[in-house]
C-alpha cells in the first residue's frame, strides 16, 4: 500500500547511537515503494550489529530491506 510523506517518519539507530532523526523515508524517495541509500562511516562494530528503528508515532510501520557492512581500512 502507497504511503505518503509522513506517514512513515522514524528514528534510526547502529549500537545505541541515533544516526538518523524523524527520517521521513517516503518524502526522502519523493515517492512511495522508492528505495533508499545512506551511508554511516566510523561506526563500531563487533561480532553484532542491532539497527533499531523507533516510529515517531506509535505502532506506525518501520521498514528496512537491507544491510551492507563493509569494513573500513585503517589508513
Amino acid at each position: 500500500d502507497d504511503k505518503t510523506p509522513g506517514q512513515r517518519v522514524f528514528d534510526v539507530a547502529i549500537g545505541g547511537h541515533t544516526v538518523l532523526e524523524a527520517f521521513d523515508i517516503v518524502a526522502e524517495a519523493q515517492a512511495s515503494r522508492v528505495g533508499v541509500v545512506k551511508e554511516f562511516s566510523s561506526m563500531p562494530a563487533s561480532e553484532f550489529i542491532t539497527i533499531t528503528l523507533t516510529p515517531a508515532v506509535a505502532n506506525a510501520e518501520t521498514v528496512i530491506c537491507g544491510v551492507e557492512v563493509v569494513a573500513e581500512s585503517d589508513q
